[in-house]
Order: C-alpha cells, then sequence, then structure tokens
C-alpha cells in the first residue's frame, strides 16, 4: 500500500486499471512510468520486482 496524499493507494489496483488499455500488457506498482519491452520474469512467470526496483535505488544508501 501506497499512501499518497492522505489516500490509501493499493497496487493491484492501479496495475488492474493499467492493464486494461490496449497497448499494455503488463504492469507493475507504479509511482513513475518506464516503459520496457518486456518485464523480467521468473520461469514459472512471476514479474522479478526487486530487479525492476534496482534502477530507482541505485544511488541510495537504503532501500526503503
Amino acid at each position: 500500500m501506497v499512501i499518497s496524499g492522505g489516500m490509501n493507494i493499493y497496487p493491484d489496483e492501479i496495475e488492474a486499471v493499467l492493464e486494461q488499455h490496449p497497448e499494455i500488457y503488463e504492469a507493475q506498482v507504479p509511482r513513475s512510468i518506464s516503459w520496457m519491452d518486456e518485464l523480467p520474469t521468473t520461469g514459472s512467470g512471476k514479474i522479478l520486482k526487486r530487479e525492476l526496483r534496482q534502477p530507482f535505488w541505485a544511488d541510495r544508501d537504503t532501500n526503503v
């Protein structure tokens, strides 16, 4: 859950709305928008969220 402007925002709800767009195949917990041709996944197809977050935490001391 993300709290923004006093509102509780659940990532699953945002992802579901984004995936309704005909040109979006998959979406994950957006704080900002980045376009990728393919999301990193495990062999079973689960999205690797840690790999998606990694570039955003590269210049920080903590991952919080």
